[in-house]
């Protein structure tokens, strides 16, 4: 394996933990001597810092307000850019033309460089061409299923969401398919009994950030020998996370599946009368028939108590603003 000199760590905006990821592998990098040259690629564009927090904060601030027990499932505010980390570190910032790392002048110029000789991933949304994995000696993803399991996206959601007791992640070679290259390094954390994702997701961001001493240390190892993924595993993909949170019929489900359902994907997207809706939290009707009431397969009656984490009546009210939009599946 060659020495390596330069690095370039590629990461994506639109996903949490590259922001942690990116940060303690700057933090890791810094004591290190051996790297001449670092870099990171953005592969999306960032919103502004303080429009960003703004509503961040807003929108955390309403969600705890009127769901205090929920606030250890409720991601926090991020009050930080991929920008700012990396400056923090000294590291310069990269942005391909048009955010697509496999632009034909973006790869042009990474091999012009005689610095460039490794690669680290994060969450990028984009498959890499031959021409781009070309251009480094080595090039490792950081993947948040334990491989060969888990392949794609929502890995914690689907590990939690078909009751395995542990959740893992991988380091593995980049390839020209999703998550099949070999592994560096694996590791996984137990599931407690109802744990949320959310928490999962966090364990196992601590257990890769101590783990990222070791990966460098294999990637400048001479003698690196990483482990071919056996057996199909298995993959998922945003198709098939859309497709349980999306919900025609509100009455084939059982209660039980609708608690999996929004431990894991939530909101889900409810037809109830003729509109979906954002629905995050149900809660029995008893012998009341309340607004968009509706009996579940073993004939519950529920009905939502939470659309996108506020009060039905709240959230008909800012709907109507033209500034408060709610992402759907649509």
């Amino acid at each position: 394996m060659a020495t390596m000199r330069g690095m370039i760590i590629f990461a994506e905006p639109r996903v949490d933990f590259a922001y942690e990821m990116l940060d303690a592998l700057l933090r890791e990098l810094d004591g290190r001597h051996g790297v001449s040259r670092v870099r990171v690629c953005v592969t999306s564009k960032e919103p502004a810092l303080l429009w960003q927090g703004a509503w961040s904060q807003l929108a955390f601030a309403l969600k705890a307000f009127f769901n205090p027990r929920a606030i250890g499932t409720l991601d926090r505010p991020r009050l930080t850019t991929m920008r700012a980390i990396a400056q923090r570190y000294g590291a310069e910032v990269i942005e391909p033309p048009g955010y697509d790392v496999n632009d034909p002048t973006f790869v042009r110029n990474l091999k012009s460089g005689d610095s460039v000789t490794h690669a680290v991933c994060f969450a990028c949304l984009q498959i890499w061409r031959p021409d781009l994995l070309r251009v480094f000696d080595l090039a490792v993803n950081y993947h948040n299923g334990y491989l060969p399991d888990y392949k794609g996206l929502w890995a914690t959601e689907w590990s939690i969401y078909r009751g395995e007791e542990f959740s893992g992640y991988a380091f593995h070679v980049m390839s020209e398919t999703i998550d099949t290259g070999p592994i560096i390094l694996r590791n996984r954390v137990a599931v407690p009994a109802g744990a949320e994702p959310l928490a999962v997701a966090r364990a196992k961001r601590r257990a890769a950030k101590n783990d990222l001493g070791k990966v460098l240390d294999a990637m400048e190892s001479a003698d690196l020998n990483p482990i071919p993924q056996s057996g199909e595993g298995s993959y998922f993909s945003e198709k098939a996370a859309r497709a349980l949170r999306r919900i025609d019929d509100p009455t084939a489900l059982t209660v039980e599946e609708y608690e999996r359902r929004l431990r894991c994907f939530t909101p889900l997207q409810i037809k109830l009368g003729d509109a979906y809706y954002p629905v995050t939290a149900l809660s029995p009707a008893g012998r009341r028939s309340p607004a968009l009431s509706f009996k579940t397969a073993d004939g519950v009656k529920l009905h939502p108590t939470r659309l996108h984490y506020l009060p039905t009546w709240l959230y008909r009210i800012m709907a109507r603003m033209p500034f408060w939009t709610y992402p759907t599946d649509d």
